[in-house]
């Protein structure tokens, strides 16, 4: 996060254009159109091609077990064998990736770039994620998960725009559905903990009553 806010003051202060045009290129990849599908946005099939993608990636490889188990306990990731450094190095280049790909796809659908594109998109990736079951703990999350929470909270936004609702008010709404997200987020790690905790207790009894037994049967 200090990083990234490092970066816009860099780019506000490099770039002072507020807006200028973009090249036709990226136009063109922003403003393709599926015309065997009603004329269907090009960037609607290649987002969720990359969900699809990292669902397979997640759930069904190696990488993914590792990515998750990393993201859970580093500790024990990197005692069981794991190499936890260069899954935390993979998931920051791969977010990067990410945004630059979004990032050519927004500003060629709206022909032009400013110096603010993005500002404010970060707090809002986080939310589409937690609301579609994402641990801020980690160790837990999906992406088709992440995608039903970033398209709830598209819907939740363009709502409130078409009943004439104010942006400032918008914003405050989007601010409240994060910190109850949040909210959620954290009574269900507490709520795991508490049932692991019960669980450990439970056996721990089972074992002492176990050896008790045990102890009385030798005698």
């Amino acid at each position: 996060l200090s990083v990234s806010i490092i970066l816009r003051g860099l780019i506000l202060f490099l770039i002072p254009l507020s807006i200028f045009p973009l090249d036709p290129v990226y136009s063109f990849i922003g403003k393709s159109r599926i015309a065997a599908f009603g004329n269907l946005p090009a960037a609607i099939p290649v987002t969720f091609l990359i969900y699809f993608i990292f669902h397979i990636l997640l759930k069904y490889t190696v990488f993914g077990r590792n990515y998750l188990a990393t993201g859970g306990n580093p500790r024990a990731s990197y005692v069981a064998g794991i190499n936890t450094r260069r899954m935390i190095i993979l998931g920051f280049v791969t977010a990067g990736v990410l945004s630059a790909v979004a990032g050519m796809l927004t500003a060629g659908r709206q022909d032009s770039v400013s110096n603010t594109m993005g500002s404010g998109m970060t707090l809002l990736a986080f939310a589409g994620a937690l609301l579609g079951g994402t641990s801020m703990s980690g160790g837990k999350g999906s992406a088709f998960g992440m995608l039903g929470g970033a398209i709830l909270l598209g819907m939740f936004s363009n709502a409130l725009n078409l009943l004439g609702v104010k942006v400032t008010l918008i914003h405050a709404a989007q601010g409240t559905l994060i910190f109850l997200a949040i909210l959620v987020d954290r009574f269900r790690a507490a709520l795991r903990s508490s049932m692991l905790r019960k669980d450990q207790l439970r056996r721990l009894h089972h074992h002492s009553v176990h050896e008790e037994t045990e102890n009385v049967i030798s005698s």
